[in-house]
């Protein structure tokens, strides 16, 4: 079975079947007959001289697929390991390249279970960012402002931080810190912090910023007409043939757009 596709000559189309991976995909006629078709893209790649290279390479550096050392091999894949010592206890272990800073599992699980802080090979100043946008900061246990932690391991919003270490008292939990310009990994105090009694007075604060955030959408979609609506204007006053065959007839005059797009706007301004 096929179909034809019109583009600049007619070309008849076959859903086949790849001779190595068994993935059915369109080709060409044509390329079915001369061979080409008979495998898909990935493994066609395969086949190439840059990838025998490449393979010869890995190999070259003591490399092996995940089925040879007796490793999961996941599906339609077979990955390779490499070798290398570990850095803890110097013992030799084979990991993929992705992990090739890793220890070996029983000192990474010796690690786990008795090192914490600054002592953790990952440990990474003790901030990080959330999801939401917001810096965090881990303290110690002994400080004043531990109260404030949102989990067990003593970690801390940093805005929230930077206000109660300024006004030399741990923050209450309805107090609320707002970013005057709506940047949240910005916490410059007193510049951008404003502290706050409750949600509620923070409310309007946020009202406020979604109108902001809904009037620069809106600027910005404003801006892409703008500079479609010149272009046509350009290409009008050029007589170009493409934008004639457009939103606009050869007879419609510049003066005539300017003036529909004036209306257009007035009455969106209106509504």
């Amino acid at each position: 079975m096929g179909y034809k596709r019109t583009d600049n000559h007619d070309c008849l189309y076959t859903y086949a079947m790849c001779t190595r991976c068994s993935r059915s995909r369109w080709v060409r006629n044509q390329d079915l007959k001369t061979g080409k078709g008979q495998l898909c893209r990935s493994c066609s790649h395969t086949t190439t001289k840059s990838f025998r290279n490449h393979i010869k390479r890995v190999i070259e550096s003591g490399a092996k697929r995940a089925s040879e050392l007796g490793k999961p091999v996941p599906k339609n894949r077979d990955p390779w390991y490499y070798p290398h010592t570990c850095s803890n206890c110097g013992k030799l272990v084979w990991h993929q390249r992705k992990d090739l800073s890793r220890a070996c599992k029983e000192c990474a699980y010796e690690v786990r279970q008795t090192k914490r802080g600054e002592d953790h090979p990952n440990w990474k100043g003790g901030r990080y960012l959330r999801s939401d946008g917001y810096y965090a900061v881990q303290i110690p246990e002994d400080s004043e402002y531990r109260s404030m932690a949102f989990d067990n391991r003593g970690y801390v919003l940093e805005h929230r931080l930077i206000v109660a270490q300024a006004i030399g008292r741990p923050l209450l939990s309805e107090e609320v810190v707002h970013h005057i310009n709506g940047n949240k990994g910005d916490n410059r105090w007193p510049e951008n912090l404003e502290l706050l009694p409750n949600s509620a007075s923070h409310l309007p604060y946020i009202r406020l910023q979604m109108q902001i955030n809904k009037l620069n959408k809106k600027v910005q979609i404003q801006g892409q007409e703008i500079r479609l609506l010149k272009w046509h204007i350009r290409e009008l006053e050029q007589a170009n043939p493409v934008a004639r065959r457009g939103e606009y007839s050869p007879q419609t005059s510049v003066e005539t757009v300017q003036e529909a797009r004036r209306n257009d706007d007035e009455e969106t301004v209106h509504s």
